[in-house]
């Protein structure tokens, strides 16, 4: 899964995501009964490609005001940054929506209290890849459940916190003595704005030689910054994903051992490298973070495979489905599993289940080499006659 893009995106979706009425300290509580059913109707609704209740929850206001708390500025200042985010809707939702139309399934976890408000986690799976946002709630003036922040797994952190960062850079970088009360990490940052510009340039013009130097160059306290370090990664990541990475990612860990993403990025980069303990270590570690996502079963499982535990790996991946069998990635290794043991019964099985609840089409099997013993049997035309007689089915009205 590639992470440097869906950071920029992210980042980006969020924070021109639309207006929702403020949330009120004088407003009732949430009761929990309240949070898991909105938490539940969000996810049937994002899942149905709608983003009304998402948009209409969103409180652009109250995700402002976390934003800049603590940093004293100039009402006009203020005022600016606030008119210049685009309040005509939720960008975000939109992104969720595309990603659901393309097969891609947002799932409801859990719903939990953290430092005084409720949040719902939820998983992202798609196309693009794996993510999780952990969606911060709140009551509302009118005592409805609001949207007041969001923590994103690629990003490793609280959507207000990267508007923060865009605050410092878009008016600090013309005018830094505006800001009073800035934390020793945040007057850093603010001196080295233009290293920070030069780096993020060079990256986006796919010099990431050039942006992992700048990275490098810049004093520790920043280097060691969750996001920045999280940059210095990605940059590493697009070069080589060789032994200094890796160990970019093992110092990031140490460091930052409850961030969500230290154990994303870990597991993509593990994974590639082929270093299975690893994977499997972030793999439960991620796992514990989450409060248990049945999903990370589907990488268990790619790993017995690639250690020869058929067996294992097959119990692994029919737990998955046996969750949530619109998951269609825990349906091609099984498949594949299957092949090599000639059991035509279960492939054909599995190739129904997979068009049938994963709505996923492999094509023509005969132009895939992996199939090419299965498509000589009977079992293979038992398949085809099934799938004509689905395609035959009406699916609307």
């Amino acid at each position: 899964m590639s992470h440097d893009s869906r950071i920029v995106r992210w980042v980006v979706v969020f924070i021109l995501a639309g207006m929702a009425p403020v949330c009120a300290q004088d407003a009732p509580e949430l009761t929990r009964e309240q949070v898991v059913a909105f938490a539940k109707d969000l996810a049937l609704s994002l899942n149905s490609r709608e983003a009304a209740m998402f948009n209409e929850a969103w409180s652009n206001r109250a995700l402002f005001e976390r934003a800049v708390q603590g940093i004293q500025m100039p009402s006009s200042v203020r005022r600016g940054f606030r008119l210049g985010l685009d309040s005509s809707g939720s960008e975000l939702s939109r992104q969720i929506v595309l990603h659901v139309a393309k097969g891609g399934i947002y799932r409801l976890l859990h719903v939990r209290k953290i430092d005084g408000h409720y949040r719902a986690l939820y998983r992202m799976s798609s196309l693009e890849g794996l993510n999780y946002h952990d969606i911060v709630l709140a009551p509302g003036s009118d005592g409805r459940v609001r949207i007041i922040d969001v923590e994103v797994a690629t990003t490793g952190e609280l959507v207000s916190q990267s508007m923060r960062h865009r605050l410092l850079q878009l008016v600090g970088s013309t005018n830094p003595r505006v800001f009073k009360r800035l934390s020793d990490s945040e007057n850093v940052y603010l001196a080295h704005l233009d290293d920070m510009s030069r780096m993020q340039q060079a990256a986006k013009n796919d010099q990431y030689g050039e942006a992992l130097r700048i990275y490098q160059s810049l004093p520790e306290s920043l280097r060691y910054d969750r996001n920045v370090m999280t940059l210095g990664i990605l940059f590493a990541s697009r070069i080589s994903r060789n032994e200094q990475y890796l160990q970019m990612i093992s110092e990031y860990i140490e460091r930052y051992p409850e961030s969500l993403n230290a154990d994303l990025i870990g597991l993509d980069a593990y994974y590639l490298n082929k270093k299975w303990g690893p994977v499997l270590q972030a793999i439960n570690r991620l796992d514990k973070k989450l409060g248990g996502d049945p999903y990370l079963d589907i990488f268990r499982g790619n790993v017995a495979r690639e250690l020869g535990m058929n067996k294992e790996a097959a119990k692994l991946l029919r737990r998955v489905i046996a969750d949530d069998p619109r998951q269609p990635d825990a349906y091609y290794p099984l498949i594949e599993i299957m092949l090599e043991q000639k059991d035509w019964v279960q492939v054909t099985k599995l190739l129904l289940a997979l068009r049938r609840e994963a709505g996923r089409d492999l094509g023509d099997l005969t132009r895939i080499d992996t199939f090419a013993g299965y498509t000589k049997t009977r079992y293979y035309q038992n398949y085809i006659s099934h799938v004509e007689i689905m395609s035959a089915v009406p699916t609307g009205p």
